[in-house]
Parts: C-alpha cells; sequence; structure tokens
C-alpha cells in the first residue's frame, strides 16, 4: 500500500523518512495456516500533515472469511532527525486525493473499536 502511495521502500531511501505505528488495533477472527491463500484488502482512511490512518483486513483467500483486521495510525517520521515531521506537499496531495477516492466505500464495522475488557467478569478483575 505505501508504495502504491509512493510513501514505501524507494520513498524511505530517497528522502529518509518513513511511517511509523504510533497505535495499531488488532483482532484475530478466524484461524489461517501456513500455505493458505489469503487477500488482504487496505483502506486508507484519512490523512493529514503528518498521521495517515490505515485500515486492512485479511481474508482466507478460498472461503472469503474474514480472518482478521488491523487499524492503526502511522506517523511520518524524520529518520535522521528521529522526529514526527509533516509530509511534503507533492505527497501530501497524493494521500489527500487516495482518502478522496476512496470516500465512497463503507467504513468497516470494525474501524474505530475500542479495547474493551472484560471487568465484572467472574474470571476477571482489574486491580
Amino acid at each position: 500500500m505505501f508504495d502504491r502511495l509512493g510513501i514505501g521502500s524507494a520513498y524511505r531511501v530517497r528522502t529518509g523518512r518513513t511511517i511509523f505505528a504510533a497505535e495499531t488495533h488488532v483482532t484475530y477472527k478466524a484461524e489461517v495456516r501456513l500455505g493458505d491463500a489469503l487477500k488482504i484488502e487496505s483502506l486508507l482512511l484519512g490523512a493529514d500533515a503528518k498521521p495517515v490512518h490505515l485500515f486492512h483486513r485479511m481474508f482466507h483467500g478460498e472461503t472469503d472469511v474474514l480472518a482478521a483486521t488491523c487499524e492503526s495510525l502511522g506517523l511520518h517520521v524524520d529518520g535522521v532527525a528521529r522526529r514526527v515531521v509533516p509530509f511534503a506537499d507533492d505527497v501530501a496531495r497524493v494521500l489527500h486525493t487516495a482518502v478522496a477516492a476512496q470516500a465512497g466505500i463503507p467504513r468497516p464495522p470494525e474501524v474505530g473499536r475500542h479495547i474493551s475488557t472484560l471487568a465484572g467478569s467472574p474470571r476477571f478483575t482489574v486491580p
């Protein structure tokens, strides 16, 4: 996905900048095994001066069963300065165009989930 958006490995080599994961939420829905065919769908849900909001779904390739989801907030980082920096204008335009192009795609129901606890469960207590 990053290569298609122009912020992949060639971008990192050329600019010294990359995306660091700041927060990630992963859900496991169904088992997949080594050698299973998989299908991955990725969405760029949002982008601003420094952050990108991504969502991925992994499906079993033969059964089309949803196997996992991954939602993440990435930050644009200068690898030399080791700090978060804004995207250059040309990169920001590409990201905003991609977000706009996906605006009509319904958001998967897992987007924006919070980590839930089992607090109150007889098998789980919070100290």
